[in-house]
């Protein structure tokens, strides 16, 4: 499709766009920001209805192809060069059907993925933000995309070897399997790349991102706002703009001239959108055996402080533990902590806790819900119940990763639990809420889910851990020496792309977090067969919500 010439008119003038490129960064400013990823067609509801409102609301730094009355001839160098630079922190997808059959779209998605873009050649974060009406129909995916059609594209070729290349590399990769690797060969022998091929390849790569993608709500500025701090950090957000998750300034702001009013395209000050909850004023009140805490409103990271020095406290033999969390780590392991280059990138901001002589740092460069699954995290790798942290007041999620220390092990928790709505209100449907063995527990990704439980179970059988790992139909898990030297079957070590380190009884493994929802879980639920010769000591009560799409062969 694209824009006829009236709808690029429409878009040029528009206040909103003019807003955002009145403030665009790129590769030439200097300035840590998020690349914009988007069909043109969708402009209305990306610009408009997202963009507008991060950039003007909480102050993200944005690149986007921002020249529209020019001609896209130089559009493939120009989002090469702002993806390569160290300054692109990461990319902003908005997921609709014509974003995922269109070749241009979809080559931007690829290339952010395939390590060509970084140094690293680690793939850059991404935010996935799924557009009203993406559930994809079967009638349009024997349509072309127009990749090599040189009939009205000088650039035509260039952009055909580029899009082979990154295929070639992400198949290598393990990210794009056989299939549709193979399918995409045979369309290139005759010069095409239908729709249906296009749209697959881009779920496959959406699918094989790191711990798995969440799709954000557009409506949900909040929750994209925190996934944006996340997974990019924080410092894409001007300082001194109201975050997600902290309360805006309440002292009055002196006396302006109508002359000194900013105008936006609202005609308004800067307000925030209808979806930010701040928390109350009090900021967070918790409490953390049996002792009760406060942080205000600006404080999240005080509640992981707080949570690693009652730990340093009564368990400071464990806290090597704790490294294997990426909130903790040895000071002598992280480099320019407390600055923007801080590598790895969580302890932009952090605090140093001496303990037996050796100092960790404990960095904060989360979004709230990921500060809290790091709470739960480091008091379950010192043996503690995740339910002695209780957050009381606070925050826009106050309790959506916290479970009552009173719900405990008996046999009747499960169907107490289960009696709730499938999504409470405390979590809006964002997190999982399960129990194990009758205990009721929540996690924010199937990432999280999938490396607690394992934590649990291995805690519970260590001695059944090398029987899981010897066990090929088990693709989860596998002992670290077999990965790293690559003495699997090669369809279980592409897993082995998205994993995490694990010690149990001396041993290390890794634990793969390589699949979709209803994979992770069968790969949980074999673990316990191999434990318990059953699964049914893990119920899944409710889990995030998640589109839904057709999905053809």
């Amino acid at each position: 499709m694209g824009l006829t010439t009236e709808q690029k008119e429409k878009r040029r003038q528009d206040p909103h766009v003019q807003y955002i490129k009145d403030r665009i960064c790129n590769k030439d400013t200097g300035k840590p920001y998020v690349f914009i990823s988007y069909k043109s067609d969708d402009w209305e509801p990306v610009l408009q209805g997202v963009v507008y409102k991060l950039v003007k609301d909480y102050g993200l730094n944005v690149y986007f192809d921002g020249d529209f009355d020019n001609s896209s001839a130089g559009w493939l160098k120009q989002f090469q060069e702002n993806m390569d630079i160290e300054s692109c922190k990461g990319v902003l997808v908005f997921r609709s059907p014509q974003y995922m059959t269109s070749y241009a779209t979809v080559l931007e998605l690829m290339y952010s993925q395939s390590g060509l873009a970084t140094d690293n050649d680690e793939p850059l974060p991404l935010v996935c933000i799924n557009l009203a009406g993406s559930e994809y129909p079967d009638t349009d995916t024997k349509e072309t995309t127009g990749l090599g059609d040189s009939t009205h594209n000088i650039n035509a070729n260039p952009e055909r070897e580029c899009f082979s290349q990154i295929v070639n590399t992400l198949h290598e990769q393990g990210r794009i399997g056989w299939k549709p690797f193979n399918r995409f060969k045979k369309e290139q022998a005759v010069g095409v790349l239908s729709q249906r091929l296009c749209r697959k390849i881009a779920e496959a790569v959406l699918q094989s991102y790191r711990n798995g993608i969440q799709e954000k709500d557009p409506q949900n500025i909040n929750s994209i706002v925190n996934t944006i701090k996340t997974e990019c950090g924080e410092d894409v957000f001007e300082q001194g703009v109201p975050d997600a998750s902290s309360e805006p300034t309440t002292s009055p702001a002196p006396q302006q001239t109508p002359a000194a009013v900013m105008q936006t395209p609202d005609n308004l000050a800067p307000a925030a959108p209808a979806s930010y909850t701040p928390p109350v004023a009090e900021g967070y009140t918790y409490t953390l055996f049996g002792q009760t805490y406060h942080a205000g409103s600006r404080e999240q990271g005080k509640l992981m402080y707080d949570t690693f020095a009652a730990l340093v406290q009564r368990f400071p033999d464990r806290i090597p533990a704790l490294t294997r969390r990426t909130s903790v780590a040895r000071a002598e392991d992280v480099t320019n902590a407390n600055t923007r280059e801080a590598k790895p990138p969580y302890f932009r901001i952090c605090r140093s806790f001496p303990v037996n002589g050796q100092n960790y740092l404990v960095g904060i460069s989360y979004g709230f819900e990921a500060k809290l699954a790091e709470i739960r995290g480091m008091l379950k790798l010192c043996g503690v119940n995740p339910a002695e942290f209780v957050l009381i007041q606070g925050g826009a999620s106050s309790t959506a990763n916290t479970t009552p220390a009173s719900v405990s092990s008996s046999p009747s928790a499960p169907e107490r639990a289960a009696t709730g709505p499938a999504a409470s209100p405390a979590d809006g449907g964002t997190v999982f809420r399960y129990t194990l063995w009758g205990t009721l527990c929540t996690a924010d990704t199937l990432a999280n889910l999938m490396h607690d439980v394992f934590d649990r179970i291995a805690e519970r059988y260590p001695d059944k851990v090398p029987q899981m790992a010897a066990d090929n139909s088990l693709s989860a898990v596998a002992r670290r020496d077999d990965v790293d030297n690559s003495r699997l079957p090669a369809n279980k070590l592409n897993y082995f792309k998205a994993c995490r380190l694990h010690t149990v009884a001396g041993q290390e493994y890794y634990v793969s977090t390589r699949y979709g929802r209803e994979q992770g879980i069968a790969q949980l639920e074999k673990m316990l067969q191999v434990c318990e010769g059953r699964s049914d000591a893990l119920e899944i009560l409710s889990a995030p919500q998640k589109s839904v799409h057709n999905r053809s062969n």
